[in-house]
C-alpha cells in the first residue's frame, strides 16, 4: 500500500493509493511519528475504517432507485464498486 501525505504537515498520512493509483482518503489523518508500532497500527485502523465507509456509501448509492452504475464508476475506486455490487 502506498500512502499520501499532507502537503503542509510532512508526517501526516491523509490516505492511501491502490496499485492502480486510485486514492482513498482517510476519514481522519494519521500522524506518522513516534513509535512505529503505534502509528502503523493507527494507519491500519484508519485504512479499515475508511474502506468500510467508502464501500458502505457506494452500496447505499447503488441501492438508490434510478442510479446508473456508470455514474459510480467515476466516483469510487474500481474495487470498491465491485465489492459494493456484491452486497
Amino acid at each position: 500500500m502506498q500512502v499520501g501525505f499532507d502537503e503542509k504537515v510532512y508526517d501526516q498520512v491523509t490516505g492511501m493509493y491502490s496499485r492502480e493509483k486510485e486514492y482513498v482518503a482517510f476519514e481522519e489523518p494519521v500522524m506518522a511519528s513516534g513509535p512505529v508500532e503505534i502509528w502503523l497500527s493507527h494507519l491500519v485502523t484508519a485504512a479499515h475504517r475508511s474502506l468500510n465507509d467508502v464501500i458502505t456509501n457506494a452500496a447505499v448509492q447503488l441501492a438508490e432507485p434510478g442510479i446508473k452504475i456508470i455514474d459510480l464508476l467515476h466516483k469510487y475506486p474500481a474495487q470498491v464498486n465491485y465489492n459494493s455490487s456484491m452486497l
